[in-house]
């Protein structure tokens, strides 16, 4: 696994070496308590434009994995119903 810097003026490095990347890049991080990050970047021209989360979980006992986000129960979308015949809706 190869290890990368962005900048904080959104610049993607590689070994302390500018890299002109333009694309959708993924990347995890972690944390010493077994918290792992996943994020989406978006780089125009070698510079970042956005950058999301993607997913954030904690790997427990046997493997297990407990997920903080995204959220494991979405909420449902709205039923929408079209007006009935003869109605101002």
């Amino acid at each position: 696994m190869d290890h990368y810097t962005i900048t904080k003026d959104g610049r993607l490095l590689k070994r302390e070496v500018e890299v002109p990347f333009h694309g959708m890049l993924n990347f995890y991080t972690y944390t010493d308590d077994n918290m792992w990050f996943e994020y989406e970047a978006k780089f125009t021209d070698g510079r970042l434009i956005e950058i999301r989360p993607m997913s954030i979980y904690r790997n427990g006992a046997r493997g297990l994995r407990e997920a903080f986000y995204p959220p494991s129960d979405p909420p449902a979308a709205l039923e929408t119903t079209p007006p009935s015949a003869g109605s101002r809706d």
